[in-house]
């Protein structure tokens, strides 16, 4: 392994805070994984360097602390358009469906299952980009969706049509809120409405793309240069 994985754990109480690490610490190394593994006591310090530049692989959050809670502070990294991997824990399964509006890879119940974190950490590590998840809500409710299967998206209504691999979704969501929680390395706004996974692109021509499906959509002539540079930036594979 070549990578050391950046982790943060954040949780206002001490002796929790611990525990978190502690058993961080035991699932990555029953993983193989090389971790660094940073301590919060307080969100707002973590938020704040976040904010100063300092990355992370994934961010594992106590649910409910006092000064922010961590589906605030979940909520507060995709207001700034961060993708950054993020796992809820909580004594709460009420508080569940909060933690999804914010895109959490996992919302795991206290006391934490370690299979269930190893899961979890297996979805952050940046040789597995193609197993990222997300949740979206839809007409029929929350649903857990892997990025890789969504092709496009448009704006229909007063919401967005989602186009799968596997069939159609409708969320009640804006274009612009959608594109603040999709890896901004994996989409590109090809046109005003319309929100393109550059894996899924065929073939670029003049003010058009072809997609994988077969489906041809039209490119803005504004758009044409970023699309042609984000899609010959795409790592192979």
């Amino acid at each position: 392994m070549k990578y050391t994985m950046q982790l943060a754990i954040c949780d206002d109480e001490p002796e929790a805070l611990g525990q978190l690490a502690t058993l961080m610490r035991e699932v990555a190394a029953q993983e193989g994984l090389r971790c660094e593994i940073v301590q919060y006591g307080s969100p707002l310090r973590l938020l704040e360097d976040i904010r100063q530049g300092v990355v992370w692989h994934a961010l594992l959050l106590d649910a409910s602390m006092g000064e922010l809670s961590g589906i605030g502070l979940a909520a507060a990294l995709r207001e700034m358009g961060q993708n950054t991997p993020v796992i809820l824990v909580s004594d709460s399964p009420e508080m569940a469906p909060m933690g999804y509006e914010v895109s959490a890879l996992r919302y795991l119940l206290k006391p934490i299952d370690p299979e269930k974190l190893r899961e979890a950490l297996r979805l952050c590590r940046p040789d597995a980009p193609h197993s990222r998840e997300i949740v979206l809500p839809t007409q029929r409710g929350l649903r857990r969706l892997p990025v890789s299967g969504i092709v496009y998206a448009e704006t229909w209504g007063r919401g967005v049509r989602l186009t799968l691999q596997d069939g159609q979704e409708y969320l009640p969501l804006k274009i612009s809120e959608l594109e603040k929680l999709l890896p901004r390395d994996g989409f590109v706004v090809c046109h005003r409405t319309l929100l393109v996974n550059l894996a899924c692109i065929r073939y670029l021509r003049y003010c058009e793309l072809e997609l994988c499906t077969g489906a041809v959509l039209p490119v803005s002539k504004y758009r044409m240069n970023d699309v042609r540079s984000r899609l010959c930036s795409q790592p192979e594979g």
